[in-house]
């Protein structure tokens, strides 16, 4: 049953969803949009009641969005946070302890500042689930699966450190599947993998846009929740961050083609062997892999899986 509109924080589902979620150790961060009305509180999962009672709080105030801070922040940001009543800056990266968490966001296309339809809505959700498939044949394990209200998003376990090499890693990862998986109905927000990324906090009301008939609120939860939830290995990510392959702009100078970038052997071979079409004329120029279409072919070309148009 779709769950629409209005209403208050769904404290059990949100009760359900910190105990998920949140690092057992350490504490997370709880904030809302717009920023001129954010107020940065630290939350730990073994004071539920407490956090719930300020998420209904903040969430009666009716701001955009209620989010959580993806990573733990250090034990220095959670002093700087605790003084009740004194709103705060938002965490920044560098208040960040650990990665523990891969976000994948699936978001709808559509008009700016607006609610997803229903239609757009399971489209993102769709996708989520190709993706997710995709994830799982190269090994990957089940994520947390979530309802964000009007898209849909993934989040893998992993276990980094918050430095330059793990950011550039899942950046990496993002820019894959937005290959991949973006198309003209749903993105792949390749935005987020910054350390301190904010999430919306399940059982609170996503109120992006106006509630219309069309255009509804929903409730942000949790869709999916594994058993055994497995974290995806330094590995495992790296190997999905070969496969992004980057555009460039000297494409225009080649007539009837595109040029594609591609810096690593393993994203070579994989264009190689799952890109390459035999009507397309292909070959490597000072390190730069060039896809030539003939001029009496006027399809799309597939790039890891994402059409691009050949003009």
């Amino acid at each position: 049953m779709k769950i629409h509109g209005v209403g208050g924080v769904d404290r059990e589902h949100l009760e359900h969803a910190l105990g998920v979620l949140l690092d057992p150790h350490l504490c997370h961060e709880i904030s809302t949009l717009p920023s001129r009305d954010r107020d940065a509180r630290p939350c730990h999962r073994d004071s539920p009641i407490a956090v719930i009672d300020h998420v209904e709080a903040i969430h009666a105030k009716e701001p955009r969005g209620v989010y959580w801070v993806i990573n733990p922040m250090t034990q220095e940001r959670r002093s700087e946070v605790c003084v009740v009543g004194h709103p705060r800056p938002s965490t920044k990266d560098i208040h960040v302890e650990h990665r523990r968490w891969l976000y994948v966001d699936f978001d709808p296309v559509r008009p700016k500042e607006s609610n997803a339809t229903e239609a757009e809505h399971d489209q993102a959700q769709a996708v989520a689930q190709v993706c997710r498939e995709y994830l799982q044949e190269l090994g990957w394990p089940d994520p947390v699966q979530m309802d964000s209200g009007n898209g849909y998003a993934l989040l893998y376990r992993v276990d980094l450190p918050n430095d330059e090499p793990s950011r550039e890693l899942v950046k990496g990862c993002l820019h894959a599947l937005a290959q991949r998986f973006t198309d003209d109905l749903v993105e792949v927000d390749k935005s987020v993998h910054n350390a301190a990324r904010l999430c919306r906090l399940p059982g609170t009301i996503n109120r992006k846009g106006p509630h219309t008939p069309d255009r509804p609120r929903r409730r942000c939860r949790l869709t999916v929740v594994p058993e055994a939830l497995g974290v995806v290995d330094a590995d495992q990510l790296a190997m999905l961050a070969t496969l992004a392959v980057e555009q460039t702009t000297k494409g225009s100078k080649v007539k009837d083609g595109i040029t594609l970038r591609v810096t690593s052997g393993a994203a070579k071979a994989y264009v190689e062997k799952d890109v390459l079409k035999d009507k397309i004329d292909a070959h490597y120029e000072n390190g730069e892999l060039k896809l030539i279409l003939p001029k009496t072919e006027k399809a799309k070309i597939t790039e890891t899986g994402k059409q691009i148009p050949v003009k």
